[in-house]
């Protein structure tokens, strides 16, 4: 299908410019990193705009900066970026896994952390790590800026707190200092598809946990009555398994094409049982690899 909306095609290499711009179409620009979502909705007839403000020149968005226990990670920055980064890898391995699990190859090499994040779909797969870590959302526009935490950015499905006028330049994350993490996400089979469930679990020393589940609601969700019920706690399977029914608790899913709410209640607490022993393990030194937990 061919792109039918009339719109005019902006590629600034300055951050002001693309700030001036936003702020002359206001509601009627959109900005294009990787476009994986845009171009599809722009070709649906999804978005009533007037230009489209392409950041990919615009070198400042495509950082990765690591700061004592802050990491900032640009508007431009792929998951293939995020993927090659030994930083992103070895101290934030959550973004690390569950970029692996993001599309196909070709997506990774142009779709964005950032991207994913402003999409907001409830299935996104960034969604549990960003929330783990403690992130905040960086938005820009001509006339401020500002900081939202990430668990006030996402406020419905495809809906988040930007403003008119705003881009954002990046998300920063917050490192727990020494932890393992996982992430599973369940597909309908195996290769590129959107999450029926996704699970994510940081483990920190002294049995401390941190939850965060997707595509079980309508916006990622971090669970912190379950941290509260499971964190301090040594827990053994016999223990375990008496708890479970909490994860039915924190989570509301839905029966849409992928999945009926009772597959996703089923395998929510399944995913969470695996997950948090491989975080566990993960943390002791002896888990499995990232990338090479199944659901």
């Amino acid at each position: 299908m061919s792109i039918l909306i009339d719109y005019k095609y902006y590629r600034p290499e300055e951050l002001q410019n693309c700030l001036d711009l936003l702020d002359r179409y206001e509601k009627k620009a959109v900005v294009l990193a990787g476009g994986t979502d845009l171009v599809s909705g722009l070709k649906d007839e999804k978005y009533d705009v007037s230009a489209v403000v392409d950041i990919k020149g615009i070198k400042e968005l495509g950082a990765i900066v690591n700061k004592e226990d802050r990491l900032f990670i640009g508007a431009g920055v792929t998951f293939d970026d995020l993927l090659r980064n030994t930083v992103v890898r070895n101290n934030y391995p959550l973004i690390y896994e569950s970029s692996i699990l993001m599309g196909s190859m070709g997506i990774r090499n142009r779709a964005t952390l950032v991207g994913n994040i402003c999409a907001a779909v409830p299935s996104l797969d960034s969604g549990a790590a960003v929330i783990l870590y403690d992130s905040s959302v960086q938005l820009k526009s001509i006339k401020a800026e500002r900081s939202v935490p990430i668990e006030k950015w996402f406020l419905a499905p495809q809906k988040t707190a930007i403003e008119p006028g705003e881009i954002v330049t990046g998300i920063t994350l917050r490192s727990p200092g020494d932890h393992g993490s996982c992430y599973l996400k369940k597909g309908r089979y195996r290769g590129q598809d959107l999450a029926q469930v996704g699970v994510g679990i940081l483990a920190l020393k002294e049995n401390e946990y941190r939850v965060a589940f997707s595509a079980v609601g309508p916006v990622p969700l971090r669970a912190r009555s379950l941290e509260k019920h499971f964190s301090g706690k040594i827990i053994d399977n016999s223990v375990f398994d008496d708890m479970l029914y909490k994860v039915e608790e924190v989570i509301s899913p839905i029966t849409d094409i992928r999945s009926s709410k009772e597959y996703r209640y089923h395998m929510a607490k399944i995913m969470f049982k695996r997950a948090l022993f491989a975080a566990r393990a993960r943390l002791n030194g002896n888990g499995p690899n990232y990338g090479e937990v199944s659901v």
